[in-house]
């Protein structure tokens, strides 16, 4: 056919054929594009309000059949040009147009329907609420008074509201001229809010209906016309009056397992292999006695290479064991996603102190013992090692070298150069960052890249000096400079690096919820000696670190010099802070210092939390499963002392008082189970090896047995607690001369099989804990032309000693 059309056209009919897209033989004109509109779409819909006198500028789109933008003139109307007119481009008048469209005189308040037109096309209709001007606000309870389910000032998660805005025009209410509300909450994690349509005119009226959602307190606003509220005011019932609105706070959590092949329902502690699960379960009551299912939670381990946190969520976790070793899982509720306002936002006075939201903690942990699976009686780890004898020597002058030594192999491995001399290390709890103090800059390795192509190395310039302590999650680190003038105390962390005016700061720990770090300080208007010319710092001040709120002080009465924290993070134990020879307790949740106090002969050295499930066996006395018990030790007896926390009964309809820390904290009571006696608390066991010089204790993962390194010792003390029999672990003589060697640093592999220990001989020395030997001994090679094995440029007058190493966990 196409042949037959071709034959009849001549080649000039041909040419117009396809200019105008020939339509004959077997050709089809495509339909073109409809410049008509089918949908106009009106802005601002489907309601808005406008003041007397006041202008809305309203535009429109529109699209074809075909979904195509098109682009006709629009035409806007008013359903009563009295009310509301129109200029040109869709300026509205809240009243009416002088003649030439410049002066928009007020008219009467009322509401009108506009929409745009184009081409035989309409818009859905705007509803327009022109009113008077609006003086304020307010927003309250709906009426009839729907007070909570509870008459507190606070509702449960999941539980509802119903608030109303009104608007008021010298005195007089305008609110049904004005028409929707917009609702907003400071804070949109704790409230939700969903309005209420009105189902005649499908637009929001001035009510909406609020869920309580995360625990905590927020405000909420109104706004109409350019207009805000104050925030919302509810009066409760023998309570008072407060403008706010709050999800009733967590008051208690508590962790269970779940049941699995080790386990069952009930239990909080367990052992097993590693490369296995266990499930566990949190229980979670509001402050009203309501269980929560949905709060949530932190979830944090204190030693994630053993035990570990995994697939998380507001009522369960699995504890995963990847190697050897022991640990606990902790779970919180704290900002900035539960118990969400304070002290990040104001408080109310009068607010009863149970009902403002603070950090609550677990009441109990999940402790976990890891075996290795197998006949493997070790873990392979590593070792940083290094040499501190440059930290006051700039990095131009003295290239300080470190090695990481594999505790599977013999030989110290290859050396690499540091970007400053080191004076102290820390690794994170993972073991993937180690974070390194210098008074020339700090710096962080990454280990895994030592001896590769990339960069180890990630400096944390400006902050200077002695890395103090490093978050659970490794995210941060603390470090304090006491040689530069004025002393500072720097924070890394994720937002960058804190500078903070912390004089000779001598000690910092993080919480395990990673929310908030101590830091132990020293403050001259106190008069105390922060920083003497013949001792270590002592910190007179406690400064408590947060990056939801500002720095805060607290004076202490004695210097201070170490803190820890329990096994759930509820407390903070502060060594010293009232005299030297006590130790301290703070409630976390609020920084308030706890009715806990425990007074010793001397001030301990060392201070550890053993959680509860494992104690050590003398001093069981029936109350372990809900106790932490403390270790202190200060070079001639250990003490142990077993601590109780107390959680208070639900609030019930009345104002309540006392602190608003949920738990409290006390000495256990003494409560024998045959055949063991009662017992004193604390307990303490002296040691009866004269007065020891101790730079290490540790404790084997099960805290059966005690380590303890001293510096006035060629052996490693060993105490029994089962048994209360010691023995050691002989430090191998120097080859050379055969003269005994002494500690000079060490440090315990995470499932304590090894300790690694730097001898007075220049040695790494490798020691095996069961059976107790020292198995090696690593030597160091001197550096091409130098004399040190760790020094470098121009240092060759420096006698760089091996005396600082971390061990990976």
């Amino acid at each position: 056919m196409g042949k037959f059309c071709m034959g009849r056209w001549t080649a000039a009919a041909v040419a117009i054929i396809f200019a105008l897209s020939w339509s004959g033989c077997g050709g089809h004109k495509p339909p073109g594009s409809s410049p008509f509109p089918a949908r106009i779409t009106l802005n601002p819909a489907p309601s808005t309000s406008v003041q007397l006198g006041g202008f809305v500028v309203f535009t429109a789109t529109a699209q074809n059949s075909s979904n195509g933008p098109v682009n006709p003139g629009f035409t806007f109307h008013s359903s009563d040009t009295s009310i509301l007119s129109f200029a040109a481009a869709g300026i509205a008048c809240a009243g009416t147009w002088n003649s030439n469209f410049t002066v928009c005189n007020p008219g009467p308040s009322g509401t009108v329907q506009v929409t745009a037109t184009a081409l035989g096309a309409s818009s859905a209709p705007t509803l327009v609420f022109v009113h008077p001007p609006i003086d304020n606000i307010t927003v309250t309870l709906a009426p009839p008074t729907t007070p909570p389910p509870t008459p507190t000032p606070c509702i449960s998660m999941g539980q509802n509201l119903i608030l109303q805005a009104n608007a008021f025009s010298q005195n007089s209410d305008v609110t049904a001229s004005v028409g929707t509300f917009t609702f907003s909450a400071t804070n949109s994690s704790v409230v939700k809010i969903k309005p209420i349509v009105d189902p005649t005119l499908n637009v929001a009226t001035n009510q909406v209906t609020v869920t309580a959602a995360n625990p905590g307190l927020t405000q909420i606003f109104a706004t109409a016309s350019g207009v805000s509220s104050g925030p919302f005011v509810q009066t409760v019932p023998n309570f008072g009056t407060f403008n706010f609105f709050e999800t009733c706070p967590v008051q208690s959590i508590s962790l269970q397992l779940g049941k699995s092949a080790t386990t069952q329902t009930g239990e909080t502690n367990f052992a097993t292999t590693k490369g296995t699960s266990e499930p566990v379960i949190a229980t979670v009551f509001d402050i009203l006695g309501n269980e929560l299912t949905k709060a949530p939670l932190t979830w944090s381990s204190s030693n994630p290479v053993a035990v570990a946190s995994t697939s998380c969520n507001s009522q369960s976790c699995t504890v995963t064991t990847p190697n050897a070793g022991s640990g606990t899982v902790t779970a919180s509720c704290g900002p900035p996603t539960c118990n969400i306002g304070f002290p990040f936002a104001p408080v109310p006075v009068g607010l009863p102190p149970q009902f403002v939201p603070v950090p609550v903690y677990s009441v109990n942990p999940i402790s976990g013992l890891v075996a290795s699976a197998g006949n493997t009686t070790t873990t392979a780890t590593s070792v940083l090692a290094t040499s501190s004898d440059c930290k006051d020597i700039r990095p131009q002058d003295c290239t300080t070298f470190t090695y990481n030594v594999s505790s599977s192999k013999s030989v110290s491995g290859t050396p690499t150069p540091l970007p400053s001399a080191p004076n102290s290390i820390l690794f994170d709890h993972a073991g993937d960052k180690a974070y390194v103090g210098s008074r020339f800059g700090a710096f962080m390795i990454t280990p895994a890249s030592l001896g590769g192509s990339g960069n180890p190395f990630t400096s944390f310039a400006p902050a200077t000096g002695t890395v103090l302590a490093v978050s659970p999650n490794g995210s941060s680190a603390i470090f304090s400079d006491v040689k530069h003038t004025p002393n500072q105390v720097y924070v890394t962390g994720t937002g960058g690096i804190t500078s903070l005016a912390i004089n000779g700061a001598v000690a910092a720990e993080f919480s395990p919820d990673n929310l908030k770090a101590y830091i132990l300080g020293c403050n001259s208007a106190l008069g105390v000696a922060c920083n003497t010319p013949a001792g270590a710092p002592a910190g007179n001040t406690l400064y408590v670190f947060s990056t939801l709120q500002s720095l805060q002080t607290i004076p202490l009465t004695a210097p201070a010099t170490a803190v820890t924290f329990s096994s759930t993070g509820a407390f903070a134990f502060v060594n010293g802070g009232s005299s030297g020879s006590t130790i301290t307790t703070f409630n976390t949740c609020d920084n308030s210092l706890a009715p806990l106090t425990i007074s010793l002969p001397s001030a301990p050295t060392f201070l550890k939390v053993l959680p509860p499930g494992n104690p050590p066996t003398p001093i069981v006395d029936g109350g372990f499963n809900q106790t932490d018990v403390l270790l202190a030790f200060d070079g001639t007896r250990i003490d142990l002392i077993e601590t109780v926390a107390t959680v208070p009964a639900p609030v019930v309809n009345v104002p309540a008082s006392g602190p608003s820390c949920p738990q409290g904290i006390s000495l256990a009571v003494s409560n024998p189970v045959p055949p063991f006696p009662a017992v004193d608390n604390p307990l303490f066991i002296v040691l009866n090896q004269g007065t020891l010089q101790p730079i290490g204790f540790f404790l084997s993962p099960d805290d059966t047995l005690a380590y303890i390194v001293s510096s006035n010792l060629s052996t490693v003390l060993v105490y029994n607690f089962s048994t209360g029999s010691f023995s050691g672990i002989p430090i191998a003589n120097n080859p050379s001369n055969g003269q005994p060697v002494t500690p000079v640093a060490a440090s315990m592999s995470n499932d304590g099989s090894l300790i690694f220990l730097v001898g007075s001989d220049g040695l790494l020395h490798q020691l095996s804990t069961n059976p107790p030997a020292d198995l090696t001994q690593i030597s160091f090679p001197t550096l091409p032309n130098v004399t040190n094995s760790f020094c470098s440029n121009g240092a060759t007058a420096i006698s760089c000693a091996l005396n600082l190493i971390a061990v990976k966990p």
